[in-house]
């Protein structure tokens, strides 16, 4: 059985998930709104997933996910792996 803090911490992460995607889905829309265009998807998904791992994990926001734009902090974990 799963105990209550191990579901309280799986609902967190669900829900980071869920505002994360709703973020993505929101910025490559704005990106290609205006006229058809090629979309790097592997970014983006990159960049969710540390931003999911990053809220989860470190309580630290590395990347809106709003506009393609660097961040110096995501750029260095990025660098890392």
């Amino acid at each position: 059985s799963m105990s209550l803090r191990r579901y309280m911490i799986l609902l967190l992460f669900i829900n980071l998930r869920l505002a994360s995607s709703l973020q993505l889905r929101t910025a490559i829309t704005n990106q290609v709104k205006d006229s058809p265009r090629d979309v790097n998807v592997a970014s983006w998904t990159g960049r969710g997933a540390l931003e999911i791992i990053g809220q989860g994990a470190m309580g630290y926001s590395f990347d809106p996910l709003v506009e393609d734009r660097p961040n110096e902090y995501a750029i260095a974990i990025r660098s890392l792996m």
